[in-house]
């Protein structure tokens, strides 16, 4: 990195810094189509002890009707510039709320960028291999259909090495389960209480990721969300790529099983 660019990026992080120093910050990174968002709506309910909903304000900027809880969503697609801009003109939100919520999407753990100068809290979204790869193919194809070109869902060799990146998590990063939290209380609880909170209330389905890839705004049954990739074909190169040896260690037993029942 060059030293004008080191420099920029240093008063960047300055002032993202005098900015974000109020609130607790949360920071949650993830696959695209993991639950990214279950997760994120779930958390601000436990903040804000009720069911509480994310209404956009400018951008990527949400926040609850109490002002409590501020969301940045994907930090990383936007410019330096445009998010240092958003910031700036909601400093007054950001100063006054208490919680922070701060999300990446499609990034391994070593992502390091003035955009998330510091976190109280560290979660990454973890979900079946499988059913993230489904999820993903189900929402190109949406996208094709409409006629829209879309490459942020790319199920790829890119995809595979993020995924790879995370097969070691971090010591300063909780791990949240998608398949975990929906079918088990005791988890979701246990889970709060690491955070230190206790108000366990599942959200309606999320709108900032558009829903379900499958269903929409309609919320699905336990069954049909825990496999996925059983409602969908994989093409040999999508195959090609689960079934790689070096990716392989990425699935869990179930999926193993299924590919090999499925070939």
């Amino acid at each position: 990195m060059s030293f004008i660019k080191s420099t920029k990026n240093l008063i960047a992080k300055t002032i993202v810094l005098y900015l974000i120093h109020g609130p607790i910050v949360y920071y949650v990174i993830g696959m695209r189509r993991s639950g990214n968002h279950a997760f994120i709506n779930w958390l601000t309910n436990a903040l804000e002890e009720q069911y509480a909903s994310l209404k956009p304000k400018i951008d990527n900027l949400y926040i609850t009707s109490t002002g409590k809880t501020v969301f940045l969503d994907e930090v990383n697609i936007k410019s330096g510039k445009r998010f240092l801009s958003v910031l700036w003109n909601n400093r007054e939100l950001i100063k006054n709320c208490q919680y922070l919520i701060i999300s990446a999407e499609d990034c391994g753990p070593n992502y390091n960028n003035f955009r998330i100068p510091k976190w109280n809290e560290a979660i990454y979204i973890k979900r079946s291999v499988l059913n993230v790869v489904a999820s993903r193919l189900r929402y190109l194809q949406k996208k094709a259909s409409e006629g829209i070109g879309y490459s942020e869902h790319n199920v790829d060799v890119s995809f595979f090495e993020t995924l790879l990146e995370w097969h070691s998590i971090p010591e300063n990063f909780k791990v949240w389960e998608y398949e975990k939290w929906i079918v088990s209380k005791e988890y979701r609880l246990n889970f709060l209480q690491q955070l230190e909170l206790k108000v366990d209330i599942i959200p309606t389905m999320s709108s900032q990721g558009g829903g379900s890839s499958f269903s929409g705004q309609e919320k699905p049954s336990t069954v049909e969300a825990l496999s996925r990739y059983e409602q969908v074909n994989f093409s040999p190169p999508i195959i090609n790529l689960v079934t790689d040896v070096k990716y392989q260690k990425l699935l869990n037993q179930s999926e193993v099983d299924y590919l090999k029942k499925n070939p």
